[in-house]
């Protein structure tokens, strides 16, 4: 698996681990980061801790954004304004598909793509 992704080698770079990745094994790739907007009570739930995943309809657009790229962090953007707070977040694990947390925002009965969060490495500004 990690092979496919050794192109994306250079410019800034992080070290996947097991904690990553749960397979148990350590690579360094370049940070690929996935940029999604969220609204203020979404976004402030995961800078306080309290949300730890992202959900994303099973749909063609999140279908090819997902699956293009294997992502390392996520840059979250709270709304479109150009001084909007952003906070650069570790993604934890691989993409999954599941039934989320309707508390964080999941729908109720519906498959989706779930985004494990991990440490925030900048903090919303």
């Amino acid at each position: 698996m990690f092979g496919i992704y050794s192109k994306w080698l250079g410019g800034a770079t992080v070290r996947i681990t097991a904690s990553h990745t749960g397979l148990g094994a350590t690579r360094d790739f370049a940070m690929r980061i996935l940029h999604l907007t969220l609204k203020k009570k979404w976004f402030d739930m995961i800078a306080s801790g309290e949300k730890t995943e992202e959900y994303r309809e099973i749909k063609p657009y999140w279908n090819k954004r997902l699956h293009k790229t294997f992502h390392t962090h996520i840059r979250f953007r709270n709304g479109y304004r150009k001084d909007a707070p952003v906070m650069l977040v570790d993604m934890r694990g691989l993409l999954t598909i599941g039934y989320g947390n309707t508390l964080w925002g999941a729908p109720e009965d519906e498959m989706v793509y779930i985004l494990r969060l991990g440490n925030i490495i900048e903090d919303a500004q």
